[in-house]
């Protein structure tokens, strides 16, 4: 199973028995593909040029948790990737956030977008009441950061705890100077250094994704990501 196909399928397992993953608890999921700057759904027939994160939930606890989804990550360069992708794309939802935009995201998601298949449910009606009571303000948000996967790289423990620790200028002597392919690393180095710092408190978590059996499911363009 491919990375889209394994989104498509989490998508729907997700809303139907939200994911208990530690230290969150079980999850609302509110949107899937949600691009930055416009908060517009990445799509094949419609757009796909912005930066985009996997999924966003809504914990019980009123925060919300950014997952970037990955089918393998083989090694140290691709985790650090990882990790760069959903802190910017954390930092940009801060910086771009509406209560309007957000709801307008969770409307289309919920009307299938990507083409996933919902089935409208006593809990989509639920979220739909969470997030209406939900505050205007940035300043109240919480944000936290988890990167997803069917299996991690070696001793990718001790780099997390090394990057959980770090400042954004920590993160750059990290990351080193990005090559010309390497737009994760590019858009990192792009954020201020007091955006990524505010996250620092919230460390990113990881999650394991069991493997699942290939379904035919229509899928998000590829390349936006």
């Amino acid at each position: 199973m491919n990375e889209w196909d394994l989104q498509a399928t989490l998508t729907q397992r997700w809303l139907a028995s939200p994911p208990d993953i530690n230290p969150f608890g079980k999850m609302d999921l509110v949107a899937w593909e949600l691009m930055f700057p416009s908060w517009d759904i990445n799509y094949k027939t419609t757009r796909w040029d912005e930066p985009s994160i996997d999924f966003v939930f809504l914990s019980q606890a009123g925060a919300f948790v950014l997952v970037e989804l990955k089918n393998v990550i083989p090694d140290r360069s691709r985790f650090l990737s990882a990790c760069c992708q959903v802190s910017h794309r954390a930092v940009q939802f801060v910086n771009t956030y509406s209560k309007e935009r957000l709801q307008k995201a969770f409307d289309y998601c919920m009307q299938g977008a990507c083409g996933r298949s919902i089935a409208e449910s006593s809990a989509t009606n639920r979220i739909a009441t969470r997030l209406t009571n939900l505050s205007s303000s940035r300043e109240d948000l919480s944000i936290y950061r988890v990167v997803a996967a069917t299996s991690f790289p070696k001793k990718h423990e001790a780099l997390l705890d090394q990057i959980n620790g770090s400042s954004y200028l920590d993160m750059l002597r990290i990351i080193g100077v990005p090559t010309k392919t390497a737009k994760e690393r590019k858009r990192f180095h792009s954020l201020a250094a007091r955006d990524y710092d505010r996250l620092r408190s919230n460390q990113i978590a990881l999650f394991s994704v069991p493997t699942i059996a290939p379904a035919h499911i229509d899928q998000c363009h590829p390349s936006t990501k």
